[in-house]
């Protein structure tokens, strides 16, 4: 699915889910590397019930946020007990040029 505005946006694919784990695979809309690829989960366990799967996901997502000197985040669609609920990535990454420069950034091997 594309997830952006008029400035731009990505395509992105959920490629597995595995014990609470969001796998997602992040590309560039305008020339399509793959910008990241990595496992994701809720950042705040008050949104873990929200009942995301492999059918839905697509419901949920709102877009793709790239720290580079953070983490990456995909945010989603709704709040829980006031609380904006987004994805956070988990370290290491499986691949990708946002995961190439934060490896190179911060020394991880």
């Amino acid at each position: 699915m594309w997830f952006g505005g008029c400035d731009g946006g990505y395509w992105i694919l959920l490629s597995d889910i595995k014990d609470g784990k969001y796998r997602f695979k992040i590309y560039r809309d305008w020339d399509g590397v793959l910008e990241f690829d990595a496992d994701f989960i809720y950042k705040d366990s008050d949104c873990t019930g929200i009942g995301m799967s492999k059918k839905n996901w697509a419901n949920y997502v709102l877009s793709y946020r790239s720290g580079l000197d953070s983490l990456e985040y995909i945010d989603l669609k709704m709040e829980a007990q006031g609380k904006h609920c987004c994805l956070k990535c988990l370290y290491p990454a499986y691949g990708g040029e946002n995961w190439d420069i934060i490896k190179e950034k911060y020394h991880i091997k």
